[in-house]
């Protein structure tokens, strides 16, 4: 169990708590589990299945906490299946067992494809209000028995919210600009929105669309959600190197006062064979 946590969504969203000893806003508990755990929880779900490309979902789950243990509505895909109850102390809870889900589609891998989860655990992190889920198991179907991992990163959605036409997918031009390079200009290019509440699950602003992003805000625009402090893509091959990483230290997302105009702007590096460059992002689509 650690104070200090890194976590990821796919690898990709990267958290920092600050110092080795941070004021924890929660109200806490000395006896079980952080009744700051309890709420219902909205924000994203990847799915990592051996062998083929990740899918995400926006979804939510609600918890309740009772001493030492904790009841999540739903670890499935899509928030099928019958709820299931871990059990921990403070701000963390694990569970194993046998945990069957409905049938979904799988994108990439099977139509039809029953997920079962083996082991799991449920991490709040106070500083940043963020809920962190892990589970493991396997995803059979279409004579596939493959191992699959869930991350779910989520938060509470606050009463004034994202406006709802955020939520779409809008097509239009991206420039990457990257300082001794020339621009990357991708058209047609994508931004994908979900939102619920107060949270958006965004993707688009790495190549090829995955993973998806958690932001928050309110109205006409979103920024990183409270207590990220970067973003990262996977690798890919750029400027004659075969792995590079791109990295945001900062993103937004403005919707236009008639709901028409979708813009995205990012700013952070690439970095890649020894080599480091600066880099922004522009996105403009209807």
């Amino acid at each position: 169990m650690k104070r200090a946590l890194i976590l990821m969504v796919a690898s990709t969203m990267w958290i920092g708590c600050g110092s080795s000893t941070p004021q924890w806003p929660c109200k806490g508990t000395t006896n079980g589990l952080w009744p700051d755990l309890e709420g219902t929880w909205i924000g994203m779900s990847t799915y990592a299945v051996q062998g083929y490309a990740p899918w995400s979902s926006a979804e939510q789950t609600t918890i309740a906490v009772s001493g030492h243990s904790l009841t999540s509505s739903s670890v499935c895909p899509s928030g099928g299946g019958s709820p299931i109850t871990a059990s921990g102390w403070d701000f963390f809870a694990d569970w194993s067992g046998l945990h069957v889900c409905p049938p979904v589609s799988a994108p990439g891998v099977c139509p039809s494809t029953v997920v079962t989860f083996t082991s799991g655990s449920i991490d709040l992190y106070c500083a940043a209000g963020v809920l962190f889920e892990q589970w493991q198991g396997t995803a059979v179907g279409c004579g596939l028995a493959l191992e699959v991992a869930r991350t779910f990163v989520g938060q509470k959605a606050r009463s004034s919210g994202l406006n709802p036409a955020f939520s779409r997918t809008w097509k239009g031009t991206a420039t990457t600009t990257v300082s001794g390079q020339a621009p990357i200009i991708i058209d047609p290019a994508e931004i994908a929105v979900a939102v619920s509440g107060s949270v958006a699950a965004v993707s688009g602003f790495c190549e090829g669309g995955a993973p998806l992003f958690l932001m928050t805000g309110s109205g006409n625009h979103a920024g990183m959600a409270n207590g990220v402090i970067g973003w990262s893509c996977p690798p890919q091959a750029l400027f004659n190197c075969p792995s590079v990483t791109v990295s945001y230290g900062s993103v937004t997302i403005n919707l236009s006062a008639n709901n028409s105009t979708l813009t995205g702007q990012g700013s952070g590096d690439a970095s890649g064979c020894g080599a480091r460059w600066d880099l922004t992002y522009n996105f403009t689509g209807t």
